[in-house]
C-alpha cells in the first residue's frame, strides 16, 4: 500500500510541475501548390518542385518536354532536347528549388517513346541526380 501511495504521489507531482511547450519551435508543414497538366502533376512550395508523370499519358518527346518547360518554369530558350533537360537540372541559378521527378508507367512511356529513348532520358535524369543529390532526385516506376 506504501508503494502504491508513493507512485501516486510521483505521479501527481509530475502533473503538477510546470513544463514548456516547444510547439513555436516547429514551423508548420509548407504548403504545396498542385497544378494538373495534361501527363502530369506538378506539386510546388518555396524549396521543391515535385513532378509526377504518368507515362501513359505522354503522347511524343515533344510533349515529354513541354512538361518539364511548364513544370520547372524554363525560359522559352529552352532548347527541348536532353542535353538542355541535363543543363537546366544541374543549374542551380536557373532553378534553385530541390526538383523531385516521379515517373509512373515507363512501360507505356517505353512504347511510346521507344525503348533507347527513354534509356536516354533517363540516363539524363540519373545523371543529373548523381551531380548534386541534394538537388535532384528520381524515382522511375515500370
Amino acid at each position: 500500500m506504501k508503494t502504491l501511495f508513493g507512485l501516486f504521489a510521483f505521479c501527481a507531482a509530475l502533473l503538477s510541475y510546470p513544463t514548456q511547450s516547444y510547439a513555436d519551435m516547429f514551423s508548420a508543414a509548407p504548403t504545396l501548390e498542385q497544378r494538373d497538366i495534361k501527363g502530369a502533376t506538378i506539386f510546388e512550395s518555396e524549396e521543391v518542385v515535385m513532378l509526377m508523370i504518368d507515362g501513359s499519358a505522354i503522347e511524343s518527346t515533344k510533349h515529354l518536354h513541354e512538361i518539364f518547360a511548364e513544370a520547372l518554369k524554363l525560359p522559352t530558350s529552352y532548347g527541348e532536347n536532353l542535353d538542355a533537360l541535363f543543363d537546366v537540372l544541374t543549374d542551380q541559378t536557373l532553378i534553385s528549388k530541390k526538383i523531385d521527378i516521379t515517373i509512373r508507367n515507363g512501360s507505356a512511356l517505353t512504347v511510346t517513346l521507344s525503348e533507347d529513348t527513354v534509356e536516354a532520358l533517363l540516363e539524363v535524369l540519373n545523371s543529373a541526380q548523381e551531380a548534386d543529390p541534394s538537388h535532384m532526385s528520381l524515382m522511375y516506376w515500370q
